[in-house]
Protein backbone atom coordinates (compact mmCIF):
# COMPACT_ATOMS: atom_id res chain seq x y z
CA UNK A 1 0.00 0.00 0.00
CA UNK A 2 3.04 2.33 0.73
CA UNK A 3 4.74 1.71 -2.03
CA UNK A 4 1.53 2.53 -4.44
CA UNK A 5 0.73 6.06 -2.55
CA UNK A 6 4.80 6.51 -3.10
CA UNK A 7 4.23 5.80 -7.14
CA UNK A 8 0.81 8.18 -7.22
CA UNK A 9 3.02 10.82 -5.27
CA UNK A 10 5.68 10.67 -7.45
CA UNK A 11 3.95 10.49 -11.18
CA UNK A 12 1.56 13.50 -9.61
CA UNK A 13 4.73 15.81 -8.52
CA UNK A 14 6.07 14.80 -12.47
CA UNK A 15 2.93 16.15 -13.69
CA UNK A 16 2.57 18.91 -11.70
CA UNK A 17 6.38 19.99 -12.02
CA UNK A 18 5.43 20.88 -16.11
CA UNK A 19 2.56 22.72 -15.18
CA UNK A 20 3.43 26.35 -16.21
CA UNK A 21 6.93 25.33 -17.30
CA UNK A 22 6.95 25.58 -20.98
CA UNK A 23 5.20 28.91 -21.22
CA UNK A 24 7.88 30.47 -18.93
CA UNK A 25 10.92 29.19 -20.73
CA UNK A 26 9.43 30.40 -23.52
CA UNK A 27 9.08 33.56 -22.11
CA UNK A 28 12.29 33.94 -21.38
CA UNK A 29 13.65 32.59 -24.46
CA UNK A 30 11.77 34.23 -27.38
CA UNK A 31 10.38 37.55 -25.64
CA UNK A 32 12.86 40.08 -24.74
CA UNK A 33 12.64 43.83 -24.19
CA UNK A 34 14.09 45.36 -27.24
CA UNK A 35 15.95 48.76 -26.59
CA UNK A 36 16.33 49.28 -30.65
CA UNK A 37 12.51 49.17 -31.13
CA UNK A 38 10.58 52.45 -31.32
CA UNK A 39 7.87 50.71 -29.33
CA UNK A 40 8.08 48.09 -26.33
CA UNK A 41 4.57 46.47 -25.22
CA UNK A 42 5.81 44.76 -22.25
CA UNK A 43 3.75 42.25 -20.06
CA UNK A 44 4.72 42.13 -16.93
CA UNK A 45 3.63 39.02 -14.89
CA UNK A 46 4.08 36.77 -11.30
CA UNK A 47 4.87 33.41 -11.31
CA UNK A 48 0.97 32.71 -11.17
CA UNK A 49 -1.11 33.99 -13.71
CA UNK A 50 -4.81 33.94 -13.32
CA UNK A 51 -7.08 33.72 -16.31
CA UNK A 52 -7.55 38.01 -16.54
CA UNK A 53 -3.22 38.10 -17.03
CA UNK A 54 -3.63 34.93 -19.17
CA UNK A 55 -5.93 37.07 -21.74
CA UNK A 56 -3.62 40.56 -21.44
CA UNK A 57 -0.71 38.91 -22.73
CA UNK A 58 -2.53 36.65 -25.63
CA UNK A 59 -4.64 40.09 -26.74
CA UNK A 60 -1.36 41.97 -26.68
CA UNK A 61 1.15 38.87 -28.60
CA UNK A 62 -1.77 38.92 -31.02
CA UNK A 63 -1.99 42.63 -31.52
CA UNK A 64 1.66 42.46 -32.28
CA UNK A 65 1.76 39.77 -34.16
CA UNK A 66 -0.73 40.52 -36.52
CA UNK A 67 0.06 44.17 -37.04
CA UNK A 68 3.48 44.01 -37.12
CA UNK A 69 6.46 42.27 -38.84
CA UNK A 70 9.04 40.90 -36.40
CA UNK A 71 11.84 42.74 -36.19
CA UNK A 72 9.94 46.60 -37.14
CA UNK A 73 9.33 49.12 -34.85
CA UNK A 74 6.91 47.18 -31.99
CA UNK A 75 8.35 44.66 -30.01
CA UNK A 76 6.40 42.68 -27.86
CA UNK A 77 8.38 41.83 -24.40
CA UNK A 78 7.06 38.83 -21.43
CA UNK A 79 9.03 40.06 -18.76
CA UNK A 80 8.70 38.11 -14.89
CA UNK A 81 8.73 41.45 -12.55
CA UNK A 82 10.02 38.60 -9.74
CA UNK A 83 12.73 37.85 -11.66
CA UNK A 84 16.16 39.80 -10.33
CA UNK A 85 17.30 40.58 -13.51
CA UNK A 86 13.90 41.88 -14.81
CA UNK A 87 13.99 44.34 -11.56
CA UNK A 88 15.87 47.42 -13.07
CA UNK A 89 12.64 47.00 -15.88
CA UNK A 90 9.95 46.92 -12.97
CA UNK A 91 11.41 49.53 -10.78
CA UNK A 92 11.65 51.92 -14.40
CA UNK A 93 7.75 51.31 -15.44
CA UNK A 94 6.70 51.63 -11.68
CA UNK A 95 5.71 47.90 -11.94
CA UNK A 96 4.34 45.65 -8.55
CA UNK A 97 2.38 43.38 -10.22
CA UNK A 98 0.85 42.45 -13.26
CA UNK A 99 0.77 45.33 -16.00
CA UNK A 100 0.45 45.76 -19.69
CA UNK A 101 3.14 48.33 -20.36
CA UNK A 102 3.40 50.47 -23.81
CA UNK A 103 7.05 52.03 -23.92
CA UNK A 104 8.56 54.72 -26.24
CA UNK A 105 11.86 55.48 -26.14
CA UNK A 106 11.25 58.42 -23.97
CA UNK A 107 7.87 58.14 -21.86
CA UNK A 108 5.49 55.17 -21.38
CA UNK A 109 1.87 54.45 -20.97
CA UNK A 110 0.54 51.59 -18.66
CA UNK A 111 -2.43 50.17 -19.60
CA UNK A 112 -3.15 48.05 -16.85
CA UNK A 113 -5.96 49.01 -15.42
CA UNK A 114 -7.91 49.45 -18.47
CA UNK A 115 -6.65 45.87 -19.34
CA UNK A 116 -8.10 44.01 -16.00
CA UNK A 117 -11.17 46.19 -16.26
CA UNK A 118 -12.19 45.31 -19.89
CA UNK A 119 -10.51 42.63 -21.36
CA UNK A 120 -12.76 39.61 -20.44
CA UNK A 121 -15.87 42.08 -20.81
CA UNK A 122 -14.73 44.54 -23.94
CA UNK A 123 -11.38 43.20 -25.50
CA UNK A 124 -11.51 44.98 -28.31
CA UNK A 125 -11.58 48.36 -26.21
CA UNK A 126 -8.32 47.05 -24.77
CA UNK A 127 -7.17 46.09 -28.30
CA UNK A 128 -8.23 50.13 -29.10
CA UNK A 129 -6.46 51.62 -26.17
CA UNK A 130 -3.28 49.63 -26.96
CA UNK A 131 -3.18 50.70 -30.16
CA UNK A 132 -3.63 54.29 -29.66
CA UNK A 133 -1.14 54.14 -27.75
CA UNK A 134 1.18 52.35 -29.70
CA UNK A 135 0.22 54.95 -33.17
CA UNK A 136 0.97 57.79 -30.41
CA UNK A 137 4.68 56.76 -29.48
CA UNK A 138 5.00 56.07 -33.63
CA UNK A 139 3.67 59.37 -34.56
CA UNK A 140 1.16 58.21 -36.42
Amino acid sequence: MKRTYYVILLVVSFILSGCGSTDSRQATRNQHFDPKATVNIIYFHGKHRCATCTAIREMAQKYVTENFIAGEAVNFAILDYTDPLNREMADKYRVAYTALIVAGRDDFSNLTELAFSQILRNPDRVKAGLNAEVNRFLGH
